[in-house]
């Protein structure tokens, strides 16, 4: 994970947004990482924690929330009129949006 998140750091605009979202928290018992991992991992690599459930609704809204909230504020101008993102290579391989 760390590794991910340095590349991502390396590689990308430095304003880019990177937050830790733990989906599946509704299967409890089949948990593999407490939500104390996932706080501690996020807050050692300086990102936002969630901890998510498609199913039971928990935090969706809130995850895209929080990382529209800050792509605002890192990116105020981009997808305005005449505005392109720029695409960037990373490890070699030219990277698309949709």
């Amino acid at each position: 994970m760390s590794n991910w998140v340095k590349t991502i750091r390396d590689e990308a605009d430095k304003k880019v947004v990177i937050v830790l979202a733990a989906n599946k928290s509704d299967f409890e018992e089949k948990r593999q990482v407490s939500k104390e991992e996932g706080e501690k991992l996020a807050q050692d690599l300086n990102l936002t924690f969630f901890e998510c459930s498609a199913k039971d609704n928990k935090n969706i809204n809130e995850t895209f929330d929080d990382l529209v909230a800050k792509l605002i504020i890192n990116f105020p101008k981009v997808g305005g009129a005449g505005e392109k993102l720029k695409q960037k290579k990373v490890g070699g391989q030219k990277n698309s949006c949709c």
